[in-house]
Formats: structure tokens, C-alpha cells, sequence
């Protein structure tokens, strides 16, 4: 029989906005006519809506990890709001009629399975990498970081001054191609680059009204200043990292051709260039677990400019290990109200097989299939049983991490804390007679403030934090950004 949960309905919908349409639906009796199979493993019915015919919905739970659904209105949304809406009917315990099974979706399944079949087999078979086409793209990417080189030796000379006018716009230009040669990664850095460069532009515009208003005393010109250097260590940064990606591209790549070894390896250089990969090659580099079990930690979503789309962001904790991983579910701007759009989750997944990517601490993580289990104590317990490690061994690690340019700015991490208070008029956290600053990232909500309006007194001392490790350089210090506090009975959250 299909077991389904409100969590599993949320994390199914395309987004809060379907899940919320699929629910008015089911409570306005959208459904005309609904049916189930005897083995429970096939659920449809009719639904009205603004067409002249009433929409067939279905969904096929014959692997309960994946169900399909298949409906014939006209949206672009996958699962649409009737196939939601069919399962809130579902769930909400409603009269379906048994019938047979459609021979089409018999038909659908058993294509599915010889297709699965096909896969297995093949996964089991050495995978056979065309030399000739990856060779071929390794010395495309060779010279497009030719052409990046010559625009980061232009900018050096010139200075970051001559980022204006004519000049921006056949950079601009430039950073396109950086498609064309198989490098999205450069081409991300550059646009972030002009992003910076613009709002600079945009303040220099601004300069008289500045003048004005410290002049009036409505703003101080130390918040200028530090505004202004901010801006330009942050272009700094961007260059860095663009010449650091450069060089240890070119090293990586050109050593590849002359080994001969041009087959992916687990390297992070794949993920700066930009490498879009596939499950199956991380599945064959090994970067894979069978039956992980996760619980979320934190959930938020961001609009990165520079690449114009949304990143759904959740961490999340590996209950065997203790290990904290990301997802980012990435929904470009012009497609974002057809992709599917991720959200908080409360319950465990149980997952057949979770993917890794290349990298470092807190890697990205990716799956396919999933089960729910709700959360017991004995998890929490868990979780603060993995939280053991004393904060200047943490600092250590993370710092290491931190301080390569190409590594991850941030490291979130299990920290265990005696108390939470304020300490001259600061916020920090205190393990034994160590004590570090809690402070929000740049462009990020105000958590540390959420932790005294939210959180009750109890949970201030003797827990563990969820927290985000970052350098603030303005201050020249590392602070951490708190994402949960892990009390003995739940997760509380900050970002969610």
C-alpha cells in the first residue's frame, strides 16, 4: 500500500506555490472520480479545471522511492497542482474506487524496468571514455585559459580602472565565451568581477548626494570608506581567484594530456572549471554511499547574481557519521517557475544511493530517490554524540580550508558550546576558556538575533550549534554564523 505524509507532498511538489494549489484542489472536491489499484501501487482520478474536459491525473507508485506522475493538462510544472492535489486526496483518506491498472502505464513500467535493466547492466560493464572527444575539449579549455590569461595580464597593467565603458561591455563579451571553451566556472568569477565593478561605478555617480548626507550627519564618512575598500578587496579576491584558477587548471589539464589520463578523476580543479557531472561518473569514481540516512540541519535560498539563478541550499547531517553535506538545487532565473524549487525538510531521508562531488568539507551531495522516517530522540542523541570536537582543533581544520583561495569560504560544523551570551556588547559563544564571536555573513539574515527572540534560555547553555565558519575581514577575525542550535530534544532552527 501507498504510505504518504504531508512532509512527502512538500518535498514532491515543484514548489510551495503547486503544493498550496494541489491542497485548495483536494479541499474544494476538484475530483470527480477517483481510483486506486487492489495492490496499491496505482492511484488516478479525473479533476476539473479550465479546460473543456476534465484532467486525468495519476501517479505511479510502483517504486515507492520514485513515484510518476503523469497528468494531461496543459502545465509545464512537473508534478502539476491536480497530480499534488491527487495525493492530498490520498492522504486525506478519501473514497477511490478500485480498478485495473491502465495497460498503458503497464505498458510505461515494463519499458521502465527493461530501460533499468539496461542501465544495471551497463553500470556493471567498464565505462568507455571517447579519448578522442575528451582530448579534444581538454585543449578547447586550454585555450580559452589562453584568452583568460590575456584578460587577466590587461586588467593587472591597466588597473582595475579600466573596467568602464566601451571596455566593460567587450569584456563582458568575453566572459560569454568562456561557454564556448568549456569553462563556466571563469566565466561565473568574471561576471562577479563586473558586478562589483558596476556598483563601484554606480557610487562614484553618487558622490555629490554622499557628500550631502555627511554633510547633514544622516551618514558617517567612515561608512563610506569602508564600504568603498570593501568593495575593492572583494574585486581583489575575484582576481585571485582567477588567476589561481588559471594556473592550477593549466597544470591540471596539460597534465592530463601528456599522461595520456584524460578519463575524470575526483579532482576539486573540475568543479572551479565549471565540470557538470553526471551521477553515473561520480557513481564510477566511487564517490558514492549505498543507504545513507540524513536529517536537515538548515534550509535557505539565495539569488546569485553573477550566475542569474536561485540556489535552494540545504545541510545536512549523515546520521552514521556525523558528516555535514550541502545540496543546491539551482533554478536559472528565466526557467525558475518550471524547475523544481527544494524547501525545508523535517522528517529523515532514507536514501537508496547519495551521490558526492568533488571537494573538500561540507561537499555537495545529490540523490534521486528517497524515503521518510520521522525523527526520534535517539537521532538527536546521535547527532550530539557526533558533536565531540574541542573548538581550537575545529579552528585548525577549518582554517586550512579556508585560507587556499580556491577552497570554500565556510565551513559549517557540529559545535559544541558551554554557553551563548554577550560579551561586551558582542555575541559569543563559550567552550571552556575559548570564546568566538557569533555574527551573520554578509548579505545573510540576522540569525544571531533570531537566536535571543526565538530560542529559550535553556537552550543558551550545555547544547550544540549548527554553525557557519567565515573570515570577516573588516574585522580580521573568524566568526561563526549560527544555523540551529541541537537541544537534547530537537533542532532549532535559524534558517529555514
Amino acid at each position: 500500500m501507498i504510505s504518504i505524509t504531508s512532509e512527502q507532498i512538500s518535498m514532491l511538489a515543484p514548489n510551495a506555490a503547486a503544493a498550496a494549489n494541489g491542497k485548495k484542489i483536494s479541499q474544494k472536491n476538484g475530483f470527480v472520480k477517483l481510483y486506486r489499484s487492489a495492490d496499491g501501487t496505482y492511484i488516478g482520478g479525473e479533476c476539473t479545471g479550465s479546460g473543456k474536459s476534465n484532467y486525468i491525473t495519476s501517479a505511479d507508485f510502483i517504486n515507492e522511492n520514485a513515484p510518476v506522475f503523469r497528468c494531461s493538462c496543459p502545465s509545464r510544472q512537473f508534478p502539476c497542482k491536480h497530480s499534488i492535489g491527487l495525493l492530498y486526496e490520498y492522504l486525506a483518506g478519501k473514497n477511490f474506487q478500485e480498478c485495473e491498472i491502465p495497460q498503458d502505464i503497464l505498458d510505461k513500467r515494463k519499458k521502465k524496468e527493461v530501460q533499468k535493466e539496461k542501465k544495471e547492466q551497463q553500470s556493471k560493464e567498464p565505462k568507455k571514455v571517447n579519448k578522442a572527444a575528451a582530448t579534444k575539449k581538454i585543449k578547447k579549455q586550454l585555450e580559452g585559459l589562453d584568452v583568460l590569461d590575456r584578460f587577466i595580464e590587461e586588467v593587472a597593467t591597466k588597473g582595475l580602472a579600466s573596467l568602464s565603458g566601451n571596455a566593460l561591455k567587450t569584456y563582458e563579451e568575453l566572459a560569454k565565451q568562456m561557454g564556448d571553451y568549456y569553462l563556466p566556472g571563469p566565466q561565473v568569477l568574471m561576471r562577479e568581477l563586473f558586478l562589483l565593478v558596476k556598483e563601484e561605478s554606480e557610487q562614484d555617480s553618487k558622490k555629490g548626494l554622499q557628500k550631502s548626507a555627511i554633510t547633514s550627519g544622516n551618514i558617517a564618512a567612515d561608512e563610506i570608506l569602508d564600504a568603498q575598500t570593501e568593495r575593492l578587496e572583494d574585486m581583489l579576491l575575484v582576481m585571485t581567484k582567477l588567476r589561481a584558477v588559471s594556473k592550477k587548471g593549466r597544470e591540471f589539464l596539460s597534465a592530463k594530456l601528456k599522461e595520456d589520463s584524460v578519463e575524470p578523476e575526483d579532482s576539486m580543479i573540475y568543479e572551479h572549471l565549471g565540470t557538470i557531472w553526471q551521477l553515473t561518473q561520480l557513481g564510477e569514481l566511487g564517490l558514492k554511499k549505498e543507504n545513507a540516512r540524513l536529517i536537515q540541519l538548515s534550509f535557505y535560498v539565495y539569488y546569485n547574481e553573477a550566475k542569474e539563478e536561485y540556489a535552494d541550499t540545504g545541510y545536512w547531517a549523515d546520521l552514521d557519521t556525523g558528516v555535514i553535506s550541502k545540496t543546491e538545487n539551482l533554478r536559472p532565473k528565466k526557467a525558475v517557475k518550471y524547475v523544481k524549487q527544494d524547501d525545508t525538510v523535517f522528517d529523515i531521508l532514507q536514501i537508496p544511493t547519495l551521490y558526492y562531488y568533488p571537494g573538500e568539507l561540507n561537499k555537495r551531495i545529490r540523490f534521486e530517490e528517497f524515503q521518510t522516517a520521522s525523527v526520534t530522540k535517539e537521532d538527536i542523541a546521535k547527532l550530539r554524540s557526533l558533536a565531540a570536537q574541542k573548538l581550537p582543533e575545529q579552528l585548525k581544520v577549518v582554517k586550512n580550508q579556508i585560507k587556499n583561495v580556491l577552497s570554500e569560504s565556510s565551513v559549517v560544523a557540529f559545535i559544541p558550546f558551554d554557553f551563548l551570551g554577550t560579551c561586551d556588547t558582542k555575541t559569543v559563544l563559550v567552550q571552556g576558556d575559548q570564546k568566538i564571536e557569533l555574527k551573520a555573513k554578509k548579505g545573510m539574515e540576522d540569525t544571531v538575533r533570531r537566536l535571543h527572540s526565538m530560542l529559550p534560555q535553556s537552550a543558551l547553555s550545555e547544547q550544540v550549534l549548527v554553525g557557519e565558519y567565515f573570515y570577516d575581514h573588516k574585522a580580521g577575525q573568524f566568526c561563526i554564523m549560527p544555523h540551529a542550535v541541537i537541544t537534547q530534544n530537537a533542532i532549532l532552527r535559524l534558517l529555514y
